[in-house]
């Protein structure tokens, strides 16, 4: 980075999870239940994005190209974690923007995915490289509404994501671009804190069984923000 000392990309870090901290208690306060907890999501990924934006002229030297493209998807074949709000949104998303036909056959890929799950231990389930549910023709087709790994996950090796990601060992021996990375915890931490604040059920939850319960349930965004722990069942503990 151009900054010298490596307080300087912390503090900015820092700061980004503070300001998304503030920014989930403001957008919680009006509007539907279901566009609060939209909303909340959304500016979690515009902020993340504009900050990853915002370092790249910061970085020197530059980092070398990424190999991620359409197609290449090794990376979701991996259990993704994430977070209430954007599961909500992610169930909205489909529900407005896909057929009721897409939605069942959604359904259909998330069941088949959780049922190779059923009954194995976690370790074991971790290391299963099973397509993400969201896949469609090897592209992610809720791009826009991606959660935040998934935003922050790159490479500059797509042999090297094939090679460790899909034998199923561990993917740090990848290289990255740390920016994104850095960014997306940094993000995450403030959405967390500002569930927290805020008074809402926070925590991280496995993507595939959270998204079941936000699209069997149409009310979701309203049970949970009444303090309901609907999505207990797919919460992930480390």
């Amino acid at each position: 980075m151009t900054e010298q000392p490596g307080s300087v990309l912390d503090n900015f870090l820092g700061e980004i999870s503070k300001s998304l901290a503030s920014a989930v208690g403001n957008v919680l306060i009006n509007g539907s239940a279901s566009d609060r907890v939209e909303a909340t999501a959304r500016t979690a990924a515009d902020i993340h994005d504009r900050a990853v934006a915002g370092l790249a002229p910061m970085v020197a030297p530059a980092p070398p190209p990424l190999a991620c493209r359409r197609g290449c998807n090794y990376c979701c074949h991996v259990q993704i974690i994430t977070d209430v709000p954007t599961v909500i949104r992610l169930a909205a998303y489909f529900r407005v923007r896909f057929s009721s036909q897409e939605v069942d056959e959604l359904r259909r890929r998330i069941n088949e995915r959780l049922d190779r799950f059923e009954g194995l231990p976690e370790a074991e389930r971790r290391g299963l490289r099973l397509p993400c549910p969201l896949l469609v023709d090897g592209a992610c087709s809720a791009y826009e509404a991606r959660p935040l790994i998934c935003r922050s996950y790159n490479s500059f090796d797509a042999d090297a994501c094939e090679r460790e990601i899909m034998s199923g060992r561990s993917d740090r021996q990848i290289p990255a671009y740390d920016v994104p990375l850095r960014v997306g915890i940094a993000v995450a931490k403030g959405m967390e804190d500002g569930l927290r604040s805020a008074g809402h059920a926070h925590g991280s939850i496995e993507l595939v069984r959270g998204l079941r319960i936000a699209l069997d349930e149409p009310q979701a965004a309203e049970l949970w923000l009444a303090g309901s722990d609907l999505f207990a069942p797919a919460r992930f503990s480390s």
